[in-house]
């Protein structure tokens, strides 16, 4: 923000509010032939990114859902152990590639209603007469339960199938990783 703002904000909050998302991109665009170099720089990447020349590509994309690591007794893949196993699924001559992993947790549930400490959902069963909680089992069974992304991005385009293939490698390589997938980009 210095470049946009050289001064002390609480000294320009009249300025700063009239700050937008457009007044932003429009500021940095220009920067692209400013003669300070570091501003130059920085335009110049901003312009690639308004010329949506995107420098990274997605090459894979996997989404579990860890209601089916819980199920076969498997842990989550973590990010470290991930791109390690990717980076050995390489084939040698493309070891070097360069990527990046995202992963995103996802929990579209708000609560956990078997959870005794919690306010716990009670389903009447007209035919026993009782309350049962596996009736509550069973609708849970079908809310989508806690989803894991794992997304792999690479700045060599002529390498994506290459790494695709080695991120299949690394998640299959034995039975204590994640299970089959679910969605696949």
């Amino acid at each position: 923000m210095c470049s946009l703002f050289p001064v002390n904000l609480l000294d320009r909050l009249a300025r700063y509010q009239r700050l937008t998302d457009w007044s932003l991109l429009e500021t940095v665009r220009d920067w692209d032939d400013d003669p300070l170099p570091a501003e130059r720089t920085l335009g110049h990447a901003w312009g690639q990114i308004l010329g949506r020349e995107v420098k990274w590509k997605m090459a894979y994309d996997a989404t579990f859902s860890v209601r089916g690591f819980e199920r076969q007794r498997a842990s989550r893949l973590e990010p470290e152990h991930f791109v390690q196993r990717i980076r050995q699924a390489l084939p040698p001559a493309h070891r070097h590639v360069p990527f990046h992993l995202d992963v995103a947790t996802q929990d579209p549930r708000n609560m956990n209603p078997l959870n005794p400490g919690q306010s716990p959902i009670y389903i009447y069963d007209p035919a026993t007469g009782k309350v049962d909680p596996e009736i509550v089992e069973d609708i849970l069974e079908h809310i989508p339960a806690t989803l894991v992304q794992y997304r792999v991005y690479t700045t060599e385009r002529a390498s994506q199938t290459v790494l695709a293939q080695a991120c299949e490698r690394a998640l299959a390589r034995d039975a204590s990783g994640p299970p089959a997938q679910e969605q696949r980009t």
